[in-house]
């Protein structure tokens, strides 16, 4: 009889010991996620980073293969004008780049899921409140994507959330028309209290970002939500043949940056050069 009862009691430990299903895999093409859909529901959730997931920008010094030739021009200029100046500059250059599709065939897959009635959101490491000339990041975020026919809101049921207690930054996490802003707080913690606060838990959750810091994040933090979970590490923009940039325009940007307040695209600068 005791024999029986320690390999029922062993049995059980061994049930709930055992860690659910967790992977990240790169992909190149976003209809690798389209071809996983079929085998999603109601009970799953599905995430979308924004930035070289969903949208890009045009310039080529903001390509990833440029950051460290970004990062220097930021530094330089960061280090003779004050920190509000810095914002103002930064926000400016937000507001006036381009930014296009990363794929275009984004907007059937949101579509079927919407169709499938399969919960998305999207999870972006953008900031919150106010920022140099944008009032509210949030805002200007959900704008910026609505200009491309992509909204987050009607493929969830989810009401907006502040989460005061966890502030980074750029800003407090928020919840809002269907994507959760960490604030520049890390992915994991932020979704991992938006699963708490709403009281959710999805059977699966299939995350697609272009970081694999990122996915791993969230991987660490599901492990205590008992959570299958599929990471998706999107190289599509870095997989872009990459095109060096001329010295000269980016200087030139730049320079008009700071003395005129305004960012210059790429093919402006180009077309003016060779008239």
């Amino acid at each position: 009889m005791f024999k029986k009862y320690c390999c029922l009691i062993f049995c059980l430990w061994c049930m709930v010991s055992i860690p659910v299903h967790a992977e990240i895999v790169k992909i190149s093409e976003i209809t690798i996620l389209k071809q996983q859909l079929n085998n999603l529901n109601e009970n799953d959730l599905v995430i979308f980073d924004i930035d070289e997931v969903v949208i890009q920008p045009v310039d080529h010094i903001f390509h990833p293969h440029n950051k460290k030739e970004l990062h220097k021009y930021y530094s330089d200029i960061q280090n003779r004008v004050s920190p509000a100046h810095m914002n103002k500059l930064l926000s400016i250059v937000n507001t006036q780049q381009q930014f296009k599709l990363v794929d275009s065939k984004i907007i059937d897959i949101l579509n079927t899921l919407h169709k499938l009635s399969i919960p998305t959101i999207a999870l972006t490491h953008s900031g919150t409140g106010k920022f140099g000339i944008i009032d509210d990041v949030t805002d200007w975020r959900i704008a910026q994507l609505h200009a491309f026919n992509v909204s987050f809101k009607h493929l969830n049921s989810y009401k907006d959330q502040v989460y005061n207690n966890l502030t980074g930054k750029h800003g407090s996490a928020q919840f809002k028309s269907g994507i959760l802003f960490t604030g520049h707080v890390n992915k994991g913690n932020v979704l991992s209290e938006f699963l708490e606060t709403n009281n959710l838990h999805p059977k699966k959750i299939i995350f697609i970002d272009d970081k694999l810091s990122n996915l791993q994040s969230v991987e660490n933090a599901l492990y205590s939500h008992n959570i299958e979970f599929y990471g998706l590490e999107y190289t599509a923009v870095i997989d872009q043949k990459h095109t060096n940039i001329d010295p000269q325009v980016i200087q030139q940007q730049f320079l008009i940056l700071e003395q005129e307040l305004k960012w210059t695209q790429d093919i402006e600068l180009v077309t003016r050069s060779n008239r």
